[in-house]
Parts: structure tokens; C-alpha cells; sequence
């Protein structure tokens, strides 16, 4: 299997292990590395079954969830934080690893946080939903097997059928100490026919990730139904001690035009934050050419689907 798509599925796998049994529940979850001995710190918050979790995790408010955790593996030792929360919109998530100095083999831990809610529009218009994502990917990367970063927005119209998704994947690895670079098949974004995805890059710079990414829902009409997905989830490569650290901020945010707007299941989706005005489209890159974001996107997109209709 080509390890550029290890994240991908394995993410997938995790998620599907603790995702609420409702395609249309609300929930928060964070999950911890998966080594051998089991997951060390898992929480949710969902609409089905309320708090869960166990380890170092905790709710931190009624739609919050956050936790550390650490231990070793392979002779070295990893840590994480991880939180998120639906009201302020803020995901947070690092993740540092270092296998022993005698293990000379690679090994990838990762961890997994993920949001959901179901949203009912009020009115006729557009929404734009944006993620402002900044970071840094720390220490020595490997050469081949870099440290990753892969976060997500999506919304899927239940009356369409249809669903517009906007993902980041990005790579750091030892090639190129210096600079980020994205993912090929999972770059900027991809959409299936609710509106345009776009992305702002600020910097790419290992030690400065600050890029924004926005979904945009076009036509929406009076009762019209959503169902909201984001995650973040970050990747670290031993040998060597570094790691992606996204614990400064994943902001999610929306604006609306005139006359409309939302109410959500949880009654807490974004409450707790300022209408941020998303990139102007005539500073805004185009999404990357379809032959590239087919690859991972048309999966991830193509999973989400099978889990809605099962």
C-alpha cells in the first residue's frame, strides 16, 4: 500500500470505531494514538449517548471535548493534546513522536479529532463556511516518510443528495526541512456541486502554517437541511523526535448573506464566535486540477457517502 494514503484509511478505520451510530447525530470526539495496548485517551460528545471517554480525556463543555496523553513505543515516547469544540469553532491538535535510538524502522502514530453537527437553514442564499488553519511541523522530519497534517469541511445537502468538501493534506519531510508542501491528490479542495472550494495560502513555512479554507453552499432555500462534517487529524514518523503541532488553532467560522440563517441539533454550533469574512475570491488560487484531487478527495467523499446510506 502506498503510505501516502495510510492516513486516510487509517483515520477512517479509527473513526468508524467510535462515531456515533447516527449518520445525523452531533458529536465531538478526540482519540489518541492507536498502539499496540490500545487507544490511552478517547472522548466524545454526542446526541445519542452524551459523554464518553476515558484516559486523560475530559468534557470541558456541553458540546467540549479535550485530553493529553502519552507514552512509549518502539523504545521512545510520544505525547499529544488534542480539544475541540463546536460553540467557538476552535480545533486543536499536536502530536510528537521518537521511536528508541536502536529502532531503525519507520513507524507512523497519528491521532484523530472530529466534529459533526446537523444544521436547518432559515431563508434563501449562500453560506460560506471557512476553516483558518495555522501550525508548525517541528523537529527532523525523514527524508521519505514526513509529518503530516489532514483536516477537512464538509457539508451535505440531505434534500440534494450532494455535498461540497474542502480538505488540506499537508507533508513535511526532511527533503525540504523548510517548507510544507500539500499532499498531491489531496491539496486545496474539491467540490461536488453545492459550490466552489477555495484555499488562502498565508505561508507554508514548517515553522509557520497559516492557510484558510473555505466551502462555499450556493442556493440554499427556507428548511433546507445540512449535515456539517470537520476533522483535524495530525501524523509523526519516528526515528527521529519532531512532530505536527496544530494546537494554536483550527478556527471554523461562517457568513451568511442578508436573510439568512441557522439553527443547528446540538444549539451550539458556532454561538460562540464573530462572523468571519472569508477569502476574496479574486485573491483566492483556484482548487487544484481535478486529475490531482480526484485521488484522495473523490475517496474520502465516496467512504462519507456509504456511511450516510448504511
Amino acid at each position: 500500500m502506498n503510505h501516502r494514503l495510510k492516513p486516510l484509511l487509517l483515520a477512517t478505520c479509527v473513526s468508524a470505531l467510535f462515531a456515533p451510530a447516527s449518520a445525523w447525530a452531533s458529536y465531538v470526539c478526540i482519540t489518541a494514538p492507536y498502539v499496540q495496548g490500545g487507544v490511552q485517551t478517547q472522548g466524545c460528545v454526542d446526541s445519542d449517548q452524551g459523554y464518553s471517554g476515558y484516559g486523560n480525556a475530559q468534557q470541558t463543555s456541553a458540546w467540549g471535548v479535550s485530553g493529553d496523553a502519552s507514552g512509549e513505543y518502539r523504545g521512545g515516547a510520544w505525547s499529544t493534546s488534542q480539544s475541540v469544540d463546536l460553540a467557538t469553532g476552535v480545533m486543536r491538535s499536536k502530536l510528537l513522536y521518537a521511536s528508541g535510538p536502536d529502532d531503525l524502522g519507520e513507524y507512523q502514530l497519528g491521532t484523530y479529532l472530529d466534529a459533526s453537527d446537523r444544521i436547518v437553514f432559515a431563508g434563501s442564499g449562500q453560506a460560506v463556511f471557512s476553516m483558518h488553519l495555522t501550525g508548525a511541523f517541528t523537529g527532523q522530519a525523514h527524508r521519505n516518510y514526513g509529518n503530516t497534517m489532514d483536516t477537512s469541511l464538509d457539508l451535505y445537502s440531505e434534500r440534494r443528495g450532494d455535498d461540497v468538501l474542502g480538505r488540506i493534506h499537508l507533508d513535511h519531510n526532511g527533503a525540504n526541512p523548510g517548507q510544507a508542501s500539500f499532499d498531491p491528490g489531496t491539496t486545496c479542495g474539491w467540490n461536488y456541486g453545492l459550490g466552489p472550494v477555495r484555499c488562502t495560502v498565508n505561508s507554508l513555512a514548517a515553522d509557520l502554517i497559516d492557510i484558510v479554507l473555505s466551502v462555499t453552499v450556493d442556493d440554499i432555500t427556507d428548511g433546507e437541511a445540512f449535515q456539517f462534517f470537520s476533522s483535524l487529524n495530525v501524523q509523526a514518523y519516528g526515528p527521529r523526535m519532531g512532530g505536527s503541532d496544530f494546537g494554536n488553532t483550527a478556527r471554523l467560522s461562517v457568513q451568511l448573506s442578508d436573510g439568512l440563517s441557522f439553527t443547528s441539533d446540538s444549539g451550539a454550533l458556532l454561538t460562540q464566535v464573530d462572523d468571519t469574512t472569508p477569502p476574496d475570491s479574486n485573491d483566492v488560487p483556484e482548487p487544484a486540477s481535478g486529475a490531482l484531487a480526484a485521488i484522495g478527495l473523490a475517496l474520502a467523499g465516496a467512504l462519507r457517502r456509504r456511511v450516510r446510506s448504511a
